[in-house]
C-alpha cells in the first residue's frame, strides 16, 4: 500500500511539470511573435533543458532562428543533436533545417521506419 501514494506523488508532479513546460512554450511563442527575440530565446531553452525530446518547442526555436539568419547554426546544432541522440524526432527535427532535399527525405524515412506511430515525425 505504501507504493500507491508514491505512484500517485510521481503522476501528480509530472502533471505538474506537463503544465510548467505548456505556460513555458505559450510564452516563449508569445514572445517570439512578438517580436521580443532575447526573451524567447532564453523560454526556449529553458524550455528546452527541462524537456530536450519537446518537439514543439524546438520547432519554435528553430522558427526563431531562422527569422534572424542563424541557419548554419541551426544545421550544425540539430546535427550534433541527431548525432548524439538518433531517435525518430531528432532525425525529424534535423530534416527540417536543411536544405538539401536528398538528406532531408533521407532523414525523413529513416525516422519513420524507427517510429512509424511516432506523431512528432509527421508535423
Amino acid at each position: 500500500m505504501r507504493s500507491l501514494p508514491c505512484a500517485l506523488a510521481l503522476l501528480v508532479s509530472a502533471a505538474c511539470l506537463g503544465g510548467e513546460l505548456e505556460v513555458l512554450l505559450e510564452k516563449a511563442e508569445r514572445a517570439r511573435k512578438e517580436k521580443r527575440p532575447e526573451e524567447a530565446l532564453s523560454l526556449f531553452r529553458d524550455l528546452l533543458a527541462k524537456a530536450p525530446d519537446h518537439v514543439e518547442a524546438h520547432l519554435g526555436y528553430q522558427k526563431l532562428l531562422q527569422s534572424q539568419g542563424k541557419e548554419p547554426e541551426l544545421v550544425k546544432e540539430y546535427e550534433a543533436l541527431a548525432e548524439k541522440s538518433p531517435e525518430p524526432w531528432a532525425l525529424f527535427l534535423l530534416g527540417r533545417v536543411l536544405h538539401d532535399p536528398v538528406r532531408e527525405e533521407a532523414l525523413y524515412r529513416r525516422a519513420l521506419e524507427k517510429s512509424p506511430g511516432d506523431f512528432r515525425c509527421r508535423l
